[in-house]
């Protein structure tokens, strides 16, 4: 192991691993793979080249993705996102992301009930139009725009508001719900920055389990100090082998 850039990276050695570039469907080759230091047992930002390893085939058939573009900036914890059952692709030149996730879904206390999954497109919020303006019941005027498909204990689900608001540096906001959760092993927290100005739009495609514990979703957008910023923050609890 030996360092490479800025003193706080660590460089581990990976051989023949396959990256995905979102812009035009290219796979290509790389050799490694890049830690930060101050993440807790994942990769952080933006900057590393993360592994491309799940095979969507595993049962049990839970899995669920969200594929974004402009996004100026992600970081995720937890879990390594490697695979098999947890993975995230990222091109920082084109603003792409995908994210895999294998969920272990909450079992259902009938066999004959299955879960619902959602599919949801998520733009940029108009703040001018009519009812986009929501504070997820916070009442705090920071928060200008807040959709949450989140099953959490309510004061989980407000410490997501709340350290979303505290900064605009992805890396620490995901580091904070996780050590907040107790730093589980089988689980992913992964937060996306999105460019309020990316042309064309930012949109995500996602995929969520809807009433699940187990996933958990927040899109929301505020302005504290500076310049407005929106979040997409999921925290995932994943098959773990």
């Amino acid at each position: 192991m030996h360092k490479t850039g800025p003193e706080n990276w660590q460089q581990l050695e990976f051989h023949n691993l396959l990256f995905l570039n979102l812009a035009d469907d290219v796979v290509f080759h790389s050799t490694f793979l890049l830690f930060h230091d101050n993440c807790k047992v994942s990769v952080c930002t933006s900057d590393a080249r993360l592994i491309s390893g799940c095979d969507k085939s595993l049962e049990p058939k839970t899995w669920l993705t969200t594929r974004a573009r402009g996004i100026w900036d992600w970081a995720t914890v937890g879990q390594l996102p490697t695979g098999p059952h947890f993975c995230l692709k990222g091109n920082q030149a084109t603003y792409s992301l995908e994210v895999d996730y294998h969920v272990h879904v909450t079992p259902k206390p009938s066999e004959n009930e299955t879960q619902s999954v959602v599919l949801l497109t998520k733009t940029v919020p108009d703040k001018n139009a009519i009812g986009n303006r929501t504070d997820c019941g916070t009442g705090n005027p920071q928060i200008h725009y807040c959709m949450m498909l989140c099953w959490l204990k309510n004061d989980m689900k407000l410490f997501i508001i709340d350290t979303a608001l505290s900064s605009k540096n992805a890396s620490y906001v995901a580091n904070k719900i996780y050590d907040q959760l107790g730093t589980p092993s089988d689980t992913a927290v992964t937060v996306y920055s999105v460019n309020l100005d990316a042309v064309p739009q930012a949109q995500l495609n996602q995929q969520v389990y809807y009433g699940d514990p187990n996933y958990c979703s927040v899109y929301i957008g505020m302005e504290t100090v500076g310049i407005p910023y929106l979040y997409e923050i999921q925290v995932v609890k994943v098959i773990k082998d």
